[in-house]
């Protein structure tokens, strides 16, 4: 269940923002990524949105190639930022975000939806926990 709600969430976002904006989802996160921390590189927003780093590596140069983000080069490091290009897609989106997420938790309290906000919280928390169980299970587990 939660894969499929993940799926359409993640469908409904990206044809949404891309109509409006042009930006679709991943895009959309690595940019979320860079508003709330600007200058992080590239290893700690994978880290962050938990993708693979190649989907983020090619996320920011298709940014780059939109003029939505810079990378400033510095001694070990390639600090990324939103454009002034950027920070204005960024400032589009987030209501549409914020819409979209009023409406699946449409018949929610208020009680209800932070609740729901903690599970997943909790449970994205245990991410790390479930990578390590996975190689186990790979690592054990007989066909």
């Amino acid at each position: 269940m939660i894969v499929s709600i993940a799926n359409s969430f993640m469908y409904g976002g990206s044809r949404v923002y891309a109509s409006k904006t042009g930006v679709r989802v991943n895009e959309w996160r690595v940019m979320n990524s860079i508003a709330t921390k600007p200058g992080a590189v590239a290893a700690d927003i994978a880290a962050l949105l938990k993708l693979n780093k190649a989907v983020v590596s090619r996320t920011i140069s298709t940014l780059k190639e939109l003029g939505l983000i810079v990378v400033e080069r510095e001694v070990g490091a390639k600090r990324i930022y939103l454009t002034s290009a950027g920070l204005e897609v960024h400032q589009r989106i987030v209501p549409l975000a914020r819409l979209r997420m009023k409406e699946l938790t449409r018949g929610f309290t208020a009680a209800d939806t932070e609740q729901f906000l903690g599970y997943l919280s909790r449970a994205n928390a245990n991410l790390e926990g479930l990578r390590a169980y996975d190689q186990m299970l790979i690592d054990t587990v007989n066909d």
